[in-house]
Order: structure tokens, then C-alpha cells, then sequence
């Protein structure tokens, strides 16, 4: 089959998969708008966009899918999971963001948890010891760059893959790991472990 023929082919299976797939991912971004802010966000840019996605990987793939005729089912499990996806990178950026770790200092943060009320209470010497050592961290943190020191939470706290870091501080993949380890190794020193 040339690959004009393929092009026509997958173009035709998706003209008669669209209106069903459109629907599934409709009812997604429904469902998780219902479940993240409890009413129902109408964001045709995001239902796009996962088309979009779907219709990519599709594509890419199609040559390889032995059952042309289950091309709706695969269309459907690429667009569940290419939501998946997109809901847990947003919420991973929405927790980076209400941490604001990036425009405020580690130290500021544990103030505003200590006044909220938000560290338990383990006697005074568990106290005065572990406010030493955080008072030791936070410092050597705050000793850090600022994109060194918001790559390294992103990945070591938040669990952040390298290359979303990349993408959110827009570097290039070889660049947050270099700035990663180097955080780790100046943590390190300055807390004496090195």
C-alpha cells in the first residue's frame, strides 16, 4: 500500500470515527471539570487539543494497527489516555504553583506553614533539633539559583519528569539535569555531606 493510499484510508476511518470521538472526549473534559471544580467548564481549546493528540498519534501509528476496523476503539483508548495524561501535568503545575517556590525563599514557605499551624507538635527537643536542621536546609536552599533551586523541587518533591521540567522552565532536557545534579552536589556540600 503506498503511502497515499494509507493517507486516504486512516482519513476516511477518522471522517467516520470523528463525531463519536469528539463525544468521548467532550464527556472527559465534562466528567473531570465536574469532579476537579464541581460544575461543568466548557473548554473547547482543551477538547481540542486531545483530538488533536489522538489524531497525531494516530496517524503515526495507523500503519501498524492490524484490526482497521477496530480504529474507533483505538482512537478512543489514545484520547483517555492522552487526558490522563493532561490532568495530571496540570494538576502537578497547579500544586508548583500554589507552592510558589519559585518567586518565594524555602524559609518563607515554612514560616507561612508554621502560621498556619500546620507543624505538629514533637516536643521541644525534636523541636529545636529539627529546627536546626531545616533551618540548615532551607538556607543552603536559598543559597541556590533560582532556576537551579525550582528544578530541583520540581523534580525531587514533585515528582516532575525531566523533560516536563524542561518544557515548564523552557530548556532543553540535558540542561535541567545538569542543573539538577548540581543542586544535589551543592546541597550536599553546603550541608556537610559531601
Amino acid at each position: 500500500m503506498t503511502n497515499a493510499q494509507l493517507h486516504t484510508e486512516f482519513l476516511d476511518a477518522l471522517e467516520k470515527a470523528y463525531p463519536a470521538l469528539e463525544r468521548l472526549v467532550r464527556a472527559l473534559v465534562w466528567k473531570e471539570s465536574r469532579r476537579r471544580f464541581g460544575q461543568v467548564l466548557h473548554s473547547q481549546d482543551l477538547v481540542q487539543d486531545i483530538i488533536a493528540e489522538t489524531v497525531a498519534a494516530a496517524f503515526e501509528q495507523y500503519p501498524t494497527l492490524r484490526h482497521k476496523e477496530a480504529f474507533l476503539s483505538y482512537c478512543f483508548t489514545i484520547a483517555t489516555r492522552t487526558h490522563r495524561k493532561m490532568v495530571a501535568q496540570s494538576e502537578r503545575l497547579q500544586t508548583a504553583s500554589n507552592l510558589a517556590f519559585a518567586t518565594e525563599s524555602v524559609g518563607d514557605v515554612w514560616e507561612r506553614l508554621e502560621q498556619k499551624g500546620a507543624c505538629h507538635d514533637h516536643g521541644t527537643d525534636y523541636q529545636s533539633e529539627r529546627a536546626a536542621d531545616t533551618a540548615a536546609l532551607y538556607e543552603a536552599f536559598d543559597t541556590l539559583p533560582a532556576e537551579q533551586r525550582e528544578a530541583l523541587i520540581m523534580f525531587e518533591i514533585l515528582g516532575f519528569s525531566m523533560k516536563e521540567i524542561a518544557e515548564v522552565q523552557n530548556r532543553s532536557t540535558i540542561s535541567v539535569k545538569v542543573s539538577v545534579s548540581r543542586g544535589r552536589k551543592l546541597l550536599a556540600k553546603r550541608l556537610g555531606a559531601a
